[in-house]
């Protein structure tokens, strides 16, 4: 079975979005933009604050975020392609609600993730393309609640997948176009609540599929 990469990572996280206030299409400037979501989320009409339609981004936006009353009820927050910096991910206080984390290809690097402690009940995370290595990995690890995790041409490698066998309620992991090889397997047979494995653009072969068959029989990997 070889299913896009996309398939993977964005239906979760539809799911997950319930009340997400679009805001493709917007004619506003990007600072009314942002207020304008930030503003739905505080008066409750939306759970949800999804930046990607909005241009211009960073740490600024982050810095208003973190002083609003939104951090109070956000439960999804989506910073893909935007500019942010570990310096203003540092800005947002403890979000014990927020489930639903995506930092994709953004300048968040390892320093940034040890931030995650802030979001402890986080149920997924998206880190694709994001400037993230192996030593990154013991902040994802100690999420765990975390039941999706893609990391998606992260600079990973078996020695950062070890870490990751702490998530006992993973359910759904990517690891396409990382620097993995067959070793990892043995990491992962550890992951008994894993269903769905995503190895596509890695070097591990289906030879090497039985490593992981003979522990996790129900697993569904894609290539």
């Amino acid at each position: 079975m070889n299913v896009s990469h996309p398939a993977f990572t964005r239906a979760p996280l539809a799911a997950a979005c319930g009340l997400l206030l679009s805001l493709a299409g917007c004619s506003r400037g990007a600072a009314r933009q942002f207020n304008h979501a930030l503003e739905a989320v505080q008066s409750g009409q939306s759970d949800s604050l999804d930046c990607r339609p909005i241009a211009g981004v960073g740490d600024k936006e982050l810095k208003r975020l973190a002083g609003s009353s939104a951090t109070a009820s956000l439960r999804t927050l989506i910073l893909d392609d935007t500019a942010i910096t570990d310096a203003g991910f540092r800005e947002l206080p403890a979000m014990p609600q927020l489930s639903v984390l995506s930092l994709s290809n953004t300048r968040i690097t390892d320093a940034g993730l040890a931030h995650l402690s802030n979001f402890p009940n986080l149920t997924e995370l998206r880190l694709d393309g994001a400037r993230i290595t192996d030593e990154g990995m013991p902040s994802v690890a100690g999420l765990t609640g975390l039941q999706v995790l893609s990391l998606w041409r992260c600079s990973i490698a078996d020695r950062g997948v070890a870490h990751l066998r702490a998530l006992r309620t993973l359910k759904r992991l990517s690891l396409d176009e990382t620097f993995v090889t067959w070793a990892c397997l043995h990491h992962i047979k550890e992951m008994r609540g894993l269903q769905y494995l995503s190895l596509w653009k890695t070097s591990v072969g289906e030879r090497d599929d039985s490593i992981v068959k003979s522990q996790l029989p129900y697993l569904q990997i894609n290539r």
